[in-house]
């Protein structure tokens, strides 16, 4: 017990509790190989024998006092009649194996407030040592981290996980719910399944395409479909600009007038309308032009959304100790590992590169997206905006479609959608149209 006295986190008494269940019941060691690591175990003793039994759960061999021993020697941690002595007392000091699921969270408990006593150290080493405050919150990251760490894996059987399909299937034919959160835009809802939880979603395009616009557009219409918080991060447009977009979009009002404060009588009583209602929205904009992804995560399992929005995944502040390529890639891992870790859809807006516009066909392709492969790779769907009239005036300016190059649950394609850039607006509705015409 002297390390308690010296403030380090251990329960002696459960880690032999842990050791001594295996030996004496083997019916323990699958469920504790299950959600025990040897790094759990703060006595070197005791993760060197723990080491041991899962050389042996691992090879399919029986754990006992014999086999234990013998894995001992062979992996050079054998001591003698001292290592006899220790096993043979385990056993013996162990009141029941009943009791083992109790040992085991005692155990990993422990554990977790040593990771984030050390991950709270580096925090105060950092911040002496001058260190960047990206540095710094990323610290404060790992100290969550561990401390969340310390749940045990949940392993589900085929039988089980064929119940729950069934049961989820039943719930969304009678409720008419697709898998995911849908956009607002049905053919592209049909090909993907809307914004499924745990999926990483990217939106790429060239600047001035509109990803922003159709970023609110697919936030607001979440909101009216989950009545939950929607969290949008903005690093590139302020908190007012980013409003002003989705009232010019909610309201159907001109852009240019509402930015320039030039509105029509009806713009002001469609505005009051609009507002009323909208403003009561669970929709939080966090504007912020440095953010770091361990910001973004903190911020996240904060408010705990049913949507995240990232406008865009190339201003997210890195640590600096990489190449941009290699941040870029930590930056897609964090956001998909982010997606998981939440089970909510993650909506990461991107740039694509320059090489478009020395092509003659500017329909984007997955080569296109800048910096990173990585972002291809970890993607569930990329979606692309594409709009003829962007690069050819003599294209029709209200054409648009939205290229799904990638989508892990089901088939690519194309879906076509109207841009109306006077209200900041996509939709696949062409009755809009002729509200259009009224704003204009």
């Amino acid at each position: 017990m002297d390390e308690l006295l010296r403030g380090i986190p251990c329960d002696v008494a459960a880690e032999q509790g842990v050791l001594g269940s295996m030996l004496v019941d083997p019916r323990c060691v699958p469920m504790v190989m299950g959600c025990i690591r040897p790094g759990d175990f703060y006595l070197r003793q005791n993760r060197e024998l723990f080491e041991s039994m899962r050389d042996l759960f691992t090879n399919s061999k029986p754990v006992d006092l014999i086999t234990v021993l013998a894995q001992m020697r062979e992996n050079g941690k054998y001591d003698g009649p001292s290592s006899r002595a220790y096993v043979q007392e385990l056993m013996d000091v162990t009141p029941t194996a009943a009791n083992i699921a109790a040992y085991v969270d005692i155990l990993k408990d422990a554990s977790s407030l040593r990771s984030a006593q050390a991950a709270a150290q580096r925090v105060v080493d950092l911040t002496a040592e001058g260190a960047p405050p990206s540095d710094v919150r990323a610290a404060l990251v790992e100290i969550q981290t561990a401390m969340l760490d310390g749940q045990a894996t949940q392993e589900i059987s085929l039988s089980e996980a064929t119940l729950n399909l069934y049961d989820e299937l039943e719930e969304r034919a009678r409720l008419g719910k697709m898998a995911g959160i849908p956009t607002g835009i049905d053919e592209l809802d049909n090909l993907t399944g809307g914004l499924r939880p745990g999926n990483m979603i990217v939106l790429a395009a060239r600047p001035g395409m509109g990803k922003s616009a159709l970023a609110l557009n697919i936030a607001a219409n979440a909101v009216h479909f989950t009545g939950k918080p929607i969290l949008f991060f903005s690093l590139e447009m302020s908190a007012s600009e980013l409003t002003e977009r989705l009232y010019s979009a909610q309201a159907d009002i001109d852009f240019s007038r509402l930015r320039n404060a030039r509105l029509l009588d009806e713009d002001w009583s469609r505005l009051a309308g609009s507002t009323g209602e909208t403003s009561q929205w669970p929709f939080f904009i966090v504007d912020a032009p440095t953010l770091g992804i361990s910001d973004i995560s903190l911020i996240c399992k904060r408010v705990n959304p049913a949507l995240v929005v990232i406008d865009h995944i190339g201003l997210i502040e890195s640590t600096g100790r990489h190449g941009r390529r290699e941040a870029m890639d930590e930056m897609s891992r964090s956001i998909k590992r982010l997606a998981k870790d939440l089970r909510v859809p993650v909506l990461a807006l991107c740039q694509l590169n320059r090489q478009i516009m020395a092509r003659s066909n500017k329909a984007p392709m997955l080569s296109d997206l800048r910096e990173s492969g990585a972002i291809e790779q970890d993607a569930d769907t990329v979606l692309f905006i594409d709009r003829p009239a962007y690069y050819d005036q003599a294209q029709g300016e209200n054409v648009a479609s939205i290229i799904v190059a990638k989508n892990r649950h089901g088939e690519s394609g194309t879906v076509p959608l109207l841009w109306f850039g006077s209200r900041q607006k996509f939709t696949g509705d062409w009755t809009e149209t002729a509200i259009e015409r009224r704003v204009e």
